[in-house]
């Protein structure tokens, strides 16, 4: 996949985590509480611009940040139609 994201690190150098950002990542992933510990640890926000989705032959999809969730397939287009 191929995508143009603006990024920002989150929570890194701040003592303590951000409770909110803390509470969802567990909610998601709970057996990674002990890496909130490490001193290397951080999180990024990854906000989306625009993707291309490349599955294989005839199967490649668009999506922007106005819509993420909703992606476009990309139809070759046919010579002689």
């Amino acid at each position: 996949m191929w995508g143009c994201l603006s990024r920002s690190r989150i929570g890194r150098g701040r003592t303590p985590w951000p409770a909110e950002v803390k509470e969802r990542y567990l909610a998601r992933f709970p057996q990674s509480a002990m890496m909130f510990g490490f001193a290397d640890f951080a999180l990024w926000e990854l906000r989306l611009q625009d993707a291309h989705l490349i599955l294989g032959f005839g199967q490649a999809y668009l999506a922007d940040a106005t819509a993420p969730l909703t992606w476009t397939h990309q139809k070759p287009e046919q010579k002689g139609s």
